[in-house]
């Protein structure tokens, strides 16, 4: 995971919502304007598992943990980025919070 990232519900973004599936706050973004960070030149088979699997359908997946946690980049028209977690074979949103 990236380092200086902290969970946080962001206040800016009150369209979203925790324990919800990603996939359902995915549309609120997309609809929103939100665009998907997606990191150059990587390919889904240069991640481990399980951020491979979530690539394939997801891919602006940073990466994830072995333990179960996911974490996903959008950037809004202003050039702000949204870091969101997820948890779970489901993506259950956690939190998220603006990068500094």
């Amino acid at each position: 995971m990236a380092s200086g990232w902290m969970p946080i519900r962001a206040q800016s973004i009150p369209y979203l919502t925790q324990e919800q599936p990603y996939a359902v706050e995915r549309q609120k973004l997309l609809s929103a304007g939100w665009q998907k960070v997606l990191k150059p030149q990587r390919s889904c088979n240069e991640l481990a598992e399980p951020a491979k699997t979530t690539c394939y359908r997801y891919p602006e997946v940073e990466d994830c943990s072995g333990n179960g946690y996911c974490k996903f980049g959008w950037r809004n028209s202003r050039g702000e980025i949204l870091g969101i977690m997820t948890f779970g074979m489901n993506l259950i949103i956690t939190g998220w919070g603006i990068e500094q």
